[in-house]
Parts: structure tokens; C-alpha cells; sequence
């Protein structure tokens, strides 16, 4: 509610200018109050500003100020000036109840999970799961405070990591890269993701497909590719089976079969038209190829490990999961103190 707002420096009438306002400021319900004495003010001033007979501290020669207010009711508003002059407002402020359950929702690499916490009480859920807190949640003045520890346990946050120094009064939440360091592996292969995607394409054509894979994704790559290599007798896909489990996350980059019609002769046909079943588009090709040097600039310029490996991509083919692609290519994805990909036998 806002009852006329006047802040001119002097007042027409013979009792003091006053007007309110209610105003969050930062989630704290305040009342804005503005008030002059009457007459010039510089030949008077205020005496004294209260709120329900609380002192208020305005300047003599009038403003405005924030009165914080804890609840929900009519506040009356008085200013004097030397003079005795009296100007009273009334106005009713509405204060947020605060709701009884406070619940909030992470992400644990890629898992949905959800904390709820209920005001004055020291039970709280984890997934469904009741654990208890050393302290209870609570309102004060329009908001809602949770121990730190807790709040830090909902950001997946390990609570060890949270430290409380006692001289200071202040509580410490301390990021430790090794538990960080999976999640900013996943932020920047989907940063590669956009660089491949946004890579130049012959005549703008986008027929490039690009999936990030994770978490069990690797381990049911790395057993396919396993057993191509063993029904192969490829040492080298047996190798870079063991090699992939190292990654964090693996990009799968592979492109649709589409002619150009360029008629470039690059794939060997004079003609877009003449090039046989079966034979790539050498423009698609080189799409791919252009993709892939884009991801992988992105990821040097993110400081994360990667190896072009046509031998996982050829696995994550033949398990279909580009299935309009006709050929993929990966990119295992880490960060460690050496190159996973490089660093073996």
C-alpha cells in the first residue's frame, strides 16, 4: 500500500510532510518512510519520527528511511517537528508468511535427488530418508535461516568441507577441486559439444549428430568395444577398451550421408550423382573432421585431456547409437596430472 509519496524539501501545509510506503529490500519488509517538517526547513525541523511509539532516526531536516518489520499488521507512523506540529500516517503492512516445508533439489551427475527441511523442526528428508540436524530452521524478519552445514549437504556438498571458525563467526564452504573435478569435466565435453556443433559445414548444411556419454554409458562402451577386439584380435581395441574407463565423459561425433552436390570429384565419382552405394560423401568427411578440431581446440582451451579415437566410435556404431550416422568418431574426455589417452602401453 502506498499512500502519496511527497519529497520536496519544504511543505505547503502547517503540520509536517509524511508518506509511506511498504519496500522488500533483499527479502526484508520495510517501511519506507519519508517526512519534512512543515514550513521552510530551514527556519524548522523535526523533533522526533516514531513507528507504533518507536523512535525512528531521520535527519532533522527530514527524508526518508527503512523501518524493518518483523509481521504482518497496521503500523501507525508519527512526526514532529519543533514547531508541535504533528502529521500522522497509518498504513498496513504485509509481511510474507513463511512457508512450513522448505524443500530444494540437486543434480548428482545426472542423478535427481531432493532435501526438504520444515521450519522448527531439526528432522529433515534426504531422498525420503529422515536424518536429523543439530538445529532447527527458522523465520526471522521475512526469512528463512537453515544451519549452513545442511544447505551445503543439499549442493552436494561433503559437510567436512564446510568449516566454522569460531573467532570470526563465520562459516566456510570450501570446494575441494578433487570433488569438484568430474562435474567440471561433464561442463566442458558440453562445451565441445556446442564447439562441434557451431564448426563450419560445407554449403551450412548441418548433418552433423553429437551425444555425450557417461557413468555406466562408458562401461557398456568399453565391454563392446572389448569384444570387438577380441573377436578381431585387435590388441589395439582391447587396449583402448581399458583405455576409455579413464574418461569422465566421451563425446560421439558422427555425421548423416548427404551429397553436397558440389560435383567436387573429391570422393572419386565425377559427379555427385555417379558416386557409388556406399561411398561417402568426402564433404560429410571432412564435416567430422572439421567438428572434431573444434571440439578438441575447446577442450585445450579448457585445460581437460582428450584423444581423438576412431576405435570407440567405430564400438558406439556398431552399438547404434548414432544410428543415421555412417561412420562416428570419439573423444574420451578427462583431467588428471597426465593424458590418460597418451600415457599407456
Amino acid at each position: 500500500k502506498t499512500i502519496s509519496i511527497d519529497t520536496n524539501a519544504t511543505s505547503t501545509t502547517n503540520n509536517p510532510t509524511l508518506s509511506l510506503a511498504q519496500k522488500d529490500i533483499g527479502g526484508v519488509i520495510c517501511i519506507a518512510i519519508t517526512a519534512y517538517p512543515s514550513g521552510n526547513i530551514y527556519n524548522n525541523a523535526l523533533s522526533k519520527v516514531t513507528v507504533n511509539g518507536l523512535p525512528v532516526t531521520l535527519s532533522s531536516k527530514g527524508g526518508t528511511t527503512e523501518y524493518p518489520v518483523s509481521a504482518s499488521g497496521n503500523y501507525t507512523v508519527v512526526a514532529t517537528d519543533t514547531n508541535g506540529n504533528i502529521a500522522t500516517q497509518n498504513i498496513y503492512v504485509t509481511v510474507p508468511t513463511a512457508p512450513t516445508n522448505l524443500s530444494t533439489s540437486y543434480s548428482n551427475t545426472g542423478n535427481s535427488s531432493k532435501v526438504v527441511f520444515t521450519l522448527n523442526k531439526k528432522a529433515w528428508l534426504d531422498n525420503g530418508k529422515s536424518q536429523i540436524m543439530d538445529a532447527a530452521p527458522i523465520s526471522k524478519n521475512g526469512r528463512i535461516y537453515i544451519p549452513i552445514r545442511y544447505v551445503a549437504y543439499a549442493l552436494n556438498i561433503d559437510s567436512s568441507q564446510v568449516i566454522w571458525d569460531a573467532n570470526a563467526k563465520t562459516a566456510i564452504m570450501i570446494y575441494n577441486e578433487r570433488d569438484t573435478r568430474h562435474q567440471q569435466v561433464i561442463d566442458a565435453a558440453k562445451q565441445m559439444m556446442t564447439a562441434a556443433r557451431t564448426a563450419p559445414k560445407a554449403r551450412g548444411c548441418d548433418i552433423i549428430e553429437i551425444i555425450l556419454v557417461v557413468e555406466d554409458d562408458i562401461y557398456a562402451l568399453s565391454n563392446a568395444l572389448r569384444q570387438i577386439g577380441e573377436e578381431n584380435q585387435r590388441a589395439g581395441m582391447i587396449r583402448d577398451a581399458e583405455n576409455i574407463l579413464s574418461a569422465d565423459a566421451i563425446l560421439l561425433i558422427g555425421s548423416r550421408s548427404q551429397a553436397m552436390g558440389l560435383n567436387c570429384a573429391y570422393c572419386g565419382s565425377p559427379t555427385c550423382e555417379s558416386r557409388g552405394e556406399g561411398v561417402p560423401c568426402t564433404m560429410n568427411t571432412i564435416d567430422v573432421g572439421i567438428a572434431i578440431g573444434s571440439a578438441c581446440a575447446t577442450a585445450a582451451d579448457l585445460r581437460v585431456d582428450t584423444r581423438v579415437m576412431y576405435s570407440a566410435g567405430y564400438a558406439a556404431h556398431k552399438l547404434g547409437w548414432l544410428p543415421d550416422c555412417n561412420y562416428v568418431i570419439a573423444i574420451p574426455v578427462s583431467a588428471s596430472s597426465k593424458n590418460p589417452f597418451f600415457d599407456r602401453k
